[in-house]
């Protein structure tokens, strides 16, 4: 007999395609991780099936257009300032989009694909929006979930599941998210290095991202798992990232083992205490070393089958522990039907 914790595996994935990368562009090196975007999301589909996933899919508004002028009929009438040039979509890239680069912006047959599958279709803005860059105001973040709500009801259930862009968490918006039907978001691991805000070690990128480096192969932040009573009872509900799924690297693959290891024992004191796991990561993660990234994966969710087998650890998109959070809080409740 399992020894019943109830704890919950999270998967997210941030589904952006060429709209996150606008910052440095659409780089010709870059290029083929976001156009194998179109082979990574069936592979993965098939994976999560036949291991019981249940996932949320954080959507970009913008990937659910037919093409580029479907989109430009159907733009907010509010858009972000950024002070910082060449954040926006709005201020130049959008017209850059020809013909043979569609594929890369948009993709509502693959949006089709992951709702008929079951999984959770959530939000990321309509616009790949930065909520906490200087020049972007509430009002218009609220148009943009508008806008991001409208386009989403063509294939799928309005969004309960949110995730900030840049994981750009910002407090005061959440009223507007509720306010929006959102149930719940994806918040940041409580260690100080995954900061967004600009304080602390956000000051300095270099040692941040050495820190962040190091600590996915060796313990320094902790396991990051959050227990399911100390969720609060307002939504939408935080339910923070435990751990982002660094994809394959072959400078790095001396220390793939570690890498695995880290993930897989956090796992476990999860599932023996109760607690939730959140792991994320972006389809375009895995657009290069693709095998290399889908074998990775497929180590942890083997682990997750057997953490089910001896703790009945239940893998739940956002939207089903949020359902759940609303019926009973901290309480027991099924997700997984495998």
């Amino acid at each position: 007999m399992p020894k019943t914790s109830n704890g919950k595996f999270i998967v997210s994935l941030d589904f952006e395609m060429a709209w996150g990368v606008r910052i440095s562009g659409m780089r010709d090196s870059y290029a083929p991780n976001i156009a194998n975007v179109r082979e990574v999301i069936p592979r993965l589909i098939d994976l999560f099936g036949e291991f019981g996933i249940h996932a949320t899919f954080a959507t970009v508004g913008m990937l659910f257009f037919s093409g580029k002028a479907d989109l430009l009929e159907n733009l907010p009438d509010l858009r972000p300032r950024y002070k910082s040039p060449g954040l926006s979509p709005y201020d130049g890239y959008i017209d850059g989009i020809d013909g043979g680069m569609e594929h890369c912006f948009f993709a509502p047959d693959l949006i089709r694909s992951i709702a008929a599958a079951g999984h959770d279709v959530g939000c990321h803005t309509f616009s790949h929006y930065y909520c906490l860059e200087e020049g972007q105001t509430a009002n218009d973040f609220a148009d943009d979930i508008r806008a991001a709500a409208r386009v989403m009801e063509r294939e799928c259930p309005a969004p309960a599941s949110f995730v900030f862009p840049r994981n750009m968490v910002n407090p005061n918006y959440l009223k507007i998210l509720s306010e929006a039907g959102i149930a719940s978001y994806r918040g940041n691991p409580s260690h100080a290095f995954f900061e967004t805000s600009g304080r602390g070690l956000m000051k300095h990128p270099q040692i941040l991202r050495l820190v962040r480096l190091i600590d996915s192969y060796i313990s320094v932040s902790g396991d990051n798992c959050t227990a399911i009573g100390d969720i609060g009872k307002a939504r939408p509900y935080n339910i923070p990232a435990s751990r982002f799924l660094r994809p394959y690297s072959r400078r790095l693959q001396a220390f793939e083992r570690l890498r695995l290891r880290r993930i897989k024992k956090s796992m476990t004191n999860a599932a023996r205490n109760g607690m939730i796991y959140h792991l994320w990561w972006h389809p375009h993660n895995f657009g290069a070393n693709m095998n290399e990234n889908l074998a990775a994966l497929r180590t942890i969710l083997e682990h997750y089958k057997l953490l089910r087998g001896e703790y009945s650890f239940q893998s739940c998109s956002m939207r089903e522990l949020s359902e759940m959070l609303d019926t009973r809080q901290g309480g027991t409740g099924g997700c997984d039907n495998a």
